[in-house]
């Protein structure tokens, strides 16, 4: 099923949009047209604000408009502050700007809310990680990975961080752990040539 029909599908399931109000915004999206997709959302009148506001947030995103989706994920969380995915799609446009500390406050947010929800525990250790707070993103990494032992993603950033941190035989063994469970994993291979 692709990401559309999923996207689709829980929407319709909600009983918060009928099927022809997004259809064709999902549909340029499918092909690549951001532009097209967010000229075809439906009116505050036919589909929740919400939906319209995170839509928009994810098309901007998509579209590499980082200030304009930042804007459409804040006006979701002002009008609905408890709404996980409009913080975690907020992280987005944050990380691909490079606001470092503000991902870092949005997952805080997330997490007080909802200890161990594990996206925003892993773009928490990611923040840290990129703020030069070497010890702490290990050790959210490491939280993270008692509960999802086999994630490739989190233990190759464990690694790194460890790594950043001068502890090149624990850096060594997390990645040749990753390589073990795949062994094109492109960042341990480039963590395992870096930290010797």
């Amino acid at each position: 099923m692709t990401r559309y029909a999923i996207a689709l599908s829980v929407l319709l399931c909600a009983g918060l949009v009928h099927a022809s109000t997004l259809t064709t915004s999902y549909q340029r999206e499918a092909q690549g047209d951001y532009t097209g997709a967010r000229s075809a959302l439906p009116s505050p009148d036919e589909v929740d604000a919400t939906i319209l506001g995170m839509r928009s947030g994810w098309l901007h995103y998509l579209d590499g408009d980082y200030d304009n989706a930042v804007r459409a994920y804040q006006a979701v969380i002002r009008y609905q502050p408890s709404i996980v995915e409009a913080r975690l799609g907020l992280t987005l446009p944050l990380m691909a700007q490079a606001k470092w500390v503000d991902v870092l406050t949005q997952c805080d947010a997330i997490l007080t809310a909802h200890p161990g929800e594990p996206t925003a525990g892993s773009r928490r250790a990611w923040a840290l990680y990129n703020l030069g707070r070497f010890a702490e993103s290990e050790a959210a990494y490491a939280d993270l990975l008692v509960r999802y032992p086999t994630d490739v993603e989190l233990r190759a950033g464990l690694g790194w961080a460890q790594c950043r941190q001068g502890d090149t035989p624990r850096a060594q063994a997390t990645f040749a752990t990753v390589l073990s469970l795949d062994e094109t994993h492109a960042s341990a291979l480039e963590g395992a040539e870096v930290c010797r």
